[in-house]
């Protein structure tokens, strides 16, 4: 039998570890990741295997040879990338004659029992089998639908809790006919998630999944690979190579030891991995971490769940904790705090205090972990990945020129904008990447906006979070950022559209209200009409008391004015997309392709544009008709609550998948932070929508 490894990726995410090492070489036990692939493939008797290289190819191909573990090799070398199912396609002339292969990613360990896989397979008369695995968060990998008879229905590539359909996740490795490679065309990126396997669901192929109850890791990012260490050193996985170390066990921990390292009989060693040559000295602690060859644990220093690259120096009395990873020949001073930091190579690092380093997106903002200037560096540098220029505001509770000392080789601007709305304005002029920073609930916070003006889609959110978790902030600013007077120019298109013969109101709220107030000197000449600002949008007040939610003024806006593909932030309601037929939920896939702009389109997502457009309705309708209208619309309500679920088990994929929908409306569930998640339910009427809430809250905190 022959297969395919997959080895080319970069591991952006895996950085500092990938800085000096391709991904399918970090080490497991003292053994590249690839290696125990290679192994587990041999002893389920592949001959032959296609490796399909690329990012430091040469490597690998030195470290492997011709043949490893019985298996003959032949290198493949992307010069451009193909994506998985392009480079697989690319290894295919090795498969002459073969009724089956098995391709797998060179950079995940497992212990799948490839004989059952291959009974399935085989059993379906399968043109493709995936291998899946359960797993309680899915929401960074592939997730797939099948049917009760493991035939495969539907796929949802790195979903959000929104979108969730399935608990069992993708694990990049596969059983395919040959035959299958050939519907790849050459010459261009092409994913087999992304790609084939949806285009081989439509045309009808014998797509199945085969469930692997065997131990899966994807070792993406570093806390993935330092627990993947430690889980193999408490035998959770089964490995087919040998070990050139030993096993120390003591206490109830066990701990792998490299055969040329040296430690200390004084020094404390548990559940963690001691690489070649590594030295730890009398007094030291090492728990729950991975030292890669040639680390040196001082005496008095503390290593705690944390990943040390090749050559690092803990000197005495230092404290490296918190899921930190300090890249290769870093130097951590004596006595210095290292928690929770991302440490590029040969950094030297002296007097840490952090403690939290997570980003996480929450209610439309990425949430800070504090609001220091290394922080917005960091958050500057992540941003500089998306090779865009940008452009920073914020509400005076940060600095916006520390987070433009992070980006180095993109044009940065800052701004005057003090509203979200009006940083959202600023990045469809400039056509830049816009940040508004600003504070709530105790908490920094930013909003991001791209060049169209609308906020960041899912997929480029997990880029950004990938970025900032792997980057290294810039010690200083190398250049410095044009000023831009964004709010002048917001305000005289704001006035332009307020008609002259305009009824008098009266405005509330926050800045986007007085903004609209200062347009016009005669604005409260009356109770005619009033508004209300808030994150939700624009509230309108009538005279008579008639009061009106943010997602009304949204239903009159498209029954006064429809018009094809109008793009909303997320979530939008469902039952506002079922009623008016031209909203649409922006993501990435329509950002590529119908490219929105926010100068177009305006008045759907900004509150004091909304407002002008609800003026001239008045002026062209009259008062009590826009009344009228207004009131026989839909009641559409949304309720929005936060719940923090009693732990983080097993069952959460599951709790989630029983939340399920309501004929009346909808439930959608987005991550907010750790263990944390923030509801938006639907329905006609209020109270139904708080109900909604309130069943998805219950199946969220009580399990099933």
């Amino acid at each position: 039998m022959k297969a395919i490894i997959l080895a080319g990726g970069k591991g952006t995410r895996l950085l500092p570890v990938t800085r000096i090492r391709p991904k399918p070489m970090a080490p497991l036990l003292g053994q590249p990741v690839i290696c125990h692939i290679i192994a587990l493939l041999g002893a389920y008797g592949v001959t032959e295997a296609a490796v399909a290289v690329s990012y430091m190819a040469h490597s690998i191909e030195s470290a492997l040879g011709d043949f490893y573990c019985g298996v003959r090799l032949r290198f493949f070398n992307e010069t451009e990338p193909l994506g998985t199912a392009g480079a697989a396609a690319a290894c295919r002339r090795i498969l002459q004659d073969e009724k089956e292969v098995i391709v797998v990613s060179g950079d995940a360990v497992t212990d799948c029992r490839l004989d059952l896989a291959l009974g399935t397979h085989r059993g379906n008369n399968a043109d493709a089998t995936l291998i899946v695995s359960r797993s309680d968060c899915p929401l960074e990998y592939g997730t797939v639908v099948s049917s009760p008879d493991g035939r495969i229905t539907g796929f949802t590539e790195k979903p959000e809790w929104s979108q969730v359909a399935s608990d069992r996740v993708n694990t990049g490795i596969y059983i395919l006919k040959p035959s299958v490679l050939d519907l790849v065309p050459e010459g261009v990126s092409y994913d087999f998630s992304r790609d084939l396997f949806p285009r081989l669901l439509q045309n009808k192929y014998r797509l199945y999944s085969h469930l692997s109850r065997e131990y899966w890791c994807d070792v993406g990012t570093v806390g993935a690979l330092r627990r993947c260490n430690l889980d193999a050193l408490a035998g959770r996985i089964r490995l087919y190579l040998p070990l050139d170390g030993v096993l120390w066990e003591g206490s109830g921990s066990k701990s792998f030891i490299s055969s040329s390292a040296s430690v200390d009989p004084g020094a404390l060693v548990s559940d963690s991995v001691v690489g070649r040559d590594c030295v730890v000295e009398k007094g030291a602690t090492v728990t729950g971490s991975v030292l890669l060859p040639g680390c040196r644990i001082m005496s008095g220093a503390v290593v705690k769940d944390s990943l040390l690259d090749s050559g690092v120096m803990a000197e005495a009395d230092s404290v490296i904790c918190s899921d930190s990873a300090v890249g290769s020949e870093s130097v951590v001073h004596a006595g210095s705090l290292c928690a929770g930091e991302r440490l590029e190579a040969k950094t030297r690092f002296s007097n840490g205090s952090s403690s939290d380093q997570s980003v996480y997106y929450d209610d439309g903002d990425f949430v800070l972990p504090s609001d220091s200037g290394r922080i917005l560096s960091r958050l500057g540098a992540a941003l500089e990945s998306f090779g865009l220029p940008v452009t920073v505001s914020s509400d005076g509770s940060a600095e916006a020129a520390a987070l433009t000392a992070g980006v180095q080789d993109q044009p940065t601007f800052i701004s005057d904008a003090d509203h979200p709305r009006i940083a959202s304005f600023s990045a469809a002029v400039t056509g830049s990447i816009a940040v508004h920073l600003y504070q709530r609930d105790g908490t920094l916070r930013a909003v991001i906006f791209m060049p169209d003006g609308y906020r960041m889609g899912a997929g480029d959110r997990r880029k950004l979070v990938a970025a900032f978790n792997a980057a290294i902030p810039s010690a200083e600013q190398k250049k410095k950022s044009e000023l831009l007077f964004i709010r002048r120019m917001y305000q005289t298109k704001l006035c332009a559209g307020i008609p002259r013969n305009h009824v008098g109101f009266h405005t509330s709220g926050d800045e986007l209200g007085r903004c609209l107030a200062q347009c016009v000197p005669t604005a409260d000449c009356g109770s005619g009409i009033g508004f209300a600002f808030s994150r939700e949008g624009v509230a309108v007040d009538f005279g008579d008391g008639a009061s009106y939610p943010p997602v009304r003024t949204l239903q009159f806006l498209f029954a006064e004015s429809p018009q094809r593909a109008v793009y909303l932030d997320p979530p939008v309601p469902g039952l506002l997309k079922a009623g008016a037929l031209s909203a649409r939920e922006l993501d990435d896939a329509a950002r590529r392709t119908r490219q929105p702009t926010v100068l177009d389109r305006i008045r759907f997502h900004d509150p004091a544009f909304a407002a002008v457009h609800v003026l001239r309705s008045v002026s062209r309708l009259g008062l009590e008709e826009t009344e009228k209208r207004f009131a026989v619309l839909e009641d559409i309500r949304v309720e929005n609550r936060l719940v923090l679920p009693e732990g983080n088990g097993p069952d959460l994929a599951a709790r989630l998948l029983a939340v399920g929908r309501a004929k009346t409306g909808g439930v959608k569930v987005f991550p907010s932070g750790i263990a944390a998640y923030r509801i938006y339910a639907e329905s006609v009427g209020a109270e139904s929508a708080r109900e909604l809430c309130d069943v998805a809250e219950r199946k969220l905190r009580a399990g099933l």
